[in-house]
């Protein structure tokens, strides 16, 4: 019995191009940069593959590349908006507007966190780190990274709760 082939590289791009730039579009809210940094990501994907790099798994190397593609974007620009640039992919159905909404929401609401809670959320959200990455980091047990994270989670939903929002599907995912 024959191992079944990966998909085609250009394929996957030609069917998940919309997805991709809709995932691109929820995190940066110029559509014209949404739509530039999609172009660049496809093409990065495309000289990978032709340059020999072997890709097992497409649809994981490009939604890693994508949520590379946007940090590297921000930091081109020395603007990294935490609320901007999160680690959390396709899957919701959420338009891109209302995502905006709740992130413009959270950001004066993070900037009020206490300054552990603050750094556990940056890194966790903005750099994509795991507990343990984080508790290395700041040099604490990651059990005490979880508890930071989640007081953070909290506070955030108490905040805009007050404000009317129930819910942060979509602006940060625990």
């Amino acid at each position: 019995m024959d191992s079944p082939k990966p998909q085609d590289v250009a394929t996957w791009l030609t069917e998940n191009l919309g997805a991709l730039h809709t995932f691109m579009r929820r995190r940066e809210s110029n559509p014209q940069t949404a739509e530039d940094l999609t172009q660049k990501l496809a093409e990065q994907i495309l000289k990978s593959e032709a340059s020999g790099t072997r890709i097992e798994n497409i649809g994981a190397y490009a939604w890693r590349a994508a949520h590379t593609t946007l940090v590297d974007h921000y930091r081109a620009k020395a603007q990294i908006p935490l609320d901007e640039v999160g680690d959390d992919f396709p899957g919701q159905r959420e338009p891109a507007e209302h995502i905006h909404e709740l992130r413009a929401l959270l950001h004066p609401e993070i900037k009020n966190l206490p300054k552990r809670q603050k750094q556990v959320i940056w890194l966790r959200y903005y750099e994509g780190m795991r507990s343990r990455e984080v508790a290395g980091v700041l040099g604490i047990a990651e059990v005490t990274v979880n508890n930071y994270h989640h007081l953070a989670i909290d506070r955030l939903r108490v905040a805009l709760a007050k404000r009317g929002v129930t819910e942060l599907e979509g602006a940060l995912e625990h």
